[in-house]
C-alpha cells in the first residue's frame, strides 16, 4: 500500500525484458504513489540522482533491488523533529548467516559507528537536507561520498533501534562482490579528499570513511591498486 508514499523504481537500462517485467509489477500493484523510470544511467549514482529530482515526499529513503527493507519499521519511526532516521541493520552473507550492526551507547558513538559502517540504504531524510546534493558519478563508493556532503554537526539525527534493512553481502553480482576489482575506490578517495579540503562536511566523519576505504585499497588484490592507494 503505497497511498501515503512515493515509490520511484529506477531500471537502469540492459536489457528490454526487465523493464517489461517491471512495467507488468507495476500495474498489477495499481498505485499512484508507484512509478517507473527508466535510463541507462550506467551507475548507481546517476540512477539515484535521477530519482532524487524527481521526489516529493517529506522524507526520502534509497534502497537496492538485491536487498531487503523493513517498509513498515521505517516509516513508523520517522519524526519530522528530526533532519535524519538511522536505523540497525542486518548483514547476510551466502552461506546464511546473519549480523545485526547496532548502534553505540550514544549519539557521537553512534555516529562514529555510521561513519564506519554508512548503510545509506538504514537512513531516512528530510528532503529539505539532501534535495541540493547529488552523488558523485563513480562506480564505488559513491553512497559515502554522498554521506560526508552533509554537516553532521548540524543535523539532529534519531538512532532507532529497529531494524530497517537486511543487506546481502557477498554475492558475486554486487559491485562489491568477491572478485570484484577495488580500483574505482580511487575514484572516492579523492573525491573525499577534496572535501576536506574545502572545509565540507564533518572533518572526521570523512576521514573515517577515508580510512576505511584505503584500507580496502589495499587489501585488494593487484600490485597496481596498492600502489595506487599508498599514493592517495
Amino acid at each position: 500500500d503505497f497511498k501515503s508514499t512515493q515509490v520511484i523504481i529506477v531500471h537502469d537500462k540492459r536489457d528490454e525484458n526487465t523493464g517489461i517485467e517491471l512495467r507488468s509489477i507495476i500495474s498489477r500493484i495499481d498505485s499512484p504513489g508507484l512509478t517507473l523510470q527508466e535510463g541507462f544511467f550506467g551507475t548507481a549514482a546517476g540512477a539515484r540522482n535521477s530519482a532524487l529530482a524527481n521526489c516529493e515526499g517529506e522524507w526520502i529513503c534509497f534502497w537496492d533491488s538485491d536487498d531487503q527493507p523493513n517498509y513498515e519499521l521505517l516509516i513508523k519511526s520517522l519524526d519530522s523533529s528530526y533532519d535524519v532516521v538511522i536505523g540497525e541493520f542486518f548483514v547476510e552473507i551466502p552461506t546464511g548467516l546473519v549480523t545485526r550492526v547496532k548502534h553505540g551507547s550514544n549519539d557521537e558513538q553512534s555516529l562514529s559507528r555510521v561513519s564506519f559502517n554508512p548503510g545509506l540504504w538504514r537512513m531516512a531524510f528530510q528532503s529539505k537536507v539532501i534535495k541540493h546534493l547529488s552523488f558523485p558519478e563513480i562506480v564505488m563508493g559513491e553512497d559515502q561520498c554522498f554521506l560526508a556532503q552533509l554537516n553532521w554537526n548540524s543535523l539532529k539525527t534519531k538512532y532507532s533501534g529497529e531494524v530497517f534493512y537486511t543487506y546481502f553481502s557477498g554475492w558475486h553480482t554486487q559491485t562489491t562482490g568477491q572478485g570484484k576489482s577495488r580500483l574505482p575506490l580511487v575514484l572516492s578517495l579523492r573525491f573525499l579528499q577534496q572535501l576536506l579540503e574545502k572545509k565540507t562536511g564533518k572533518e572526521e566523519f570523512i576521514r573515517n570513511m577515508a580510512s576505511r576505504q584505503f584500507l580496502t585499497l589495499l587489501k585488494s588484490r593487484g600490485f597496481k591498486v596498492k600502489i595506487l592507494a599508498v599514493i592517495e
